[in-house]
């Protein structure tokens, strides 16, 4: 059985849909299955976030050891540990970039984005080619809206509503079926490639590469992209999870200088986040062991 057919009967076999777009850099060959569907990206947009930072620090626009502090207002609902801590902290901005992407900290994402602006995000995406990876909502309002909550204003008793919602479950028929311009949705075609661009300090400066790379590979979630790679695998990645939208997206440099492989894979219709990791998990073990053994 061929790589592609035998990920095809992964996929296939899988309770829910899923966008997979893979490619080894140095030889330039791609593998794609439904790479050109649509999907949520949950959390996977904090990577275009991130890279629109680091292109901002690097045009003197954002001084990334700038400490910038948290209050009430700030707070926002899901993964992370800032809304937990007291109030008054003060963090800089490389802090923030590191707990958005190692912790996938919520309220971290949208400090960034109220010094960023969404605008500014998508400008810079847009710059780099791509019209898809756009960021449309604050992860507050991503999650207010997807329990059915108005966003605005802010207020202590919204913001325990949402979390008592996302703990019961977020009902998937909210999401819209063919506005895509809401929902921060994306290919997985557009997120490898701005993984490729990355890895190839496409479009921004190496140094620039450099620290967003250093970043993405302190991830601390394992149980997706790198949970069946041998051990001491090097990865650099972003999960994203929203209901059974469970997401990966980033590289996995392979031993023996055989090269640096990137994969992206979004979903719906999962489960349980679980039945969305194995499949994650075994997609990029066969990815894997492909190249390894080519």
């Amino acid at each position: 059985m061929g790589i592609i057919e035998k990920l095809q009967k992964i996929v296939d076999e899988a309770p829910g849909k899923f966008g997979v777009a893979i490619k080894h850099v140095e030889k330039g060959e791609g593998l794609h299955i439904n790479s050109e569907a649509k999907f949520e990206l949950a959390s996977v947009v904090k990577i275009p976030i991130l890279v629109a930072l680091y292109k901002e620090v690097a045009a003197g626009n954002i001084r990334i050891d700038e400490r910038v502090q948290f209050e009430h207002h700030d707070m926002v609902p899901g993964s992370g540990v800032i809304k937990d801590l007291d109030l008054g902290l003060a963090m800089t901005i490389k802090d923030l970039a590191t707990l958005m992407i190692i912790i996938s900290d919520n309220t971290a994402t949208d400090k960034l984005l109220s010094i960023l602006g969404k605008e500014k995000v998508n400008e810079h995406m847009l710059a780099l080619g791509f019209e898809n990876l756009c960021v449309h909502e604050t992860i507050w309002e991503l999650l207010a809206l997807r329990v059915a909550v108005d966003p605005e204003p802010f207020s202590q008793q919204k913001f325990d509503e949402i979390t008592e919602l996302l703990t019961i479950g977020v009902d998937e028929s909210l999401v819209p079926s063919e506005d895509f311009a809401s929902n921060n949705i994306a290919r997985a075609q557009d997120l490898n490639l701005l993984l490729e661009k990355i890895v190839l300090s496409d479009g921004m400066e190496e140094e620039t590469s450099k620290q967003i790379l250093e970043i993405l590979s302190r991830q601390q979630s394992t149980r997706r992209l790198p949970n069946k790679l041998p051990r001491g695998t090097k990865t650099a990645n972003k999960t994203g999870t929203i209901a059974g939208s469970i997401n990966d997206s980033g590289i996995i440099y392979l031993p023996d200088n055989k090269g640096t492989v990137l994969i992206s894979v979004l979903s719906c219709g999962n489960p349980t986040v679980e039945a969305g990791e194995e499949v994650i998990s075994t997609l990029a073990s066969a990815v894997y062991d492909y190249f390894v053994e080519k």
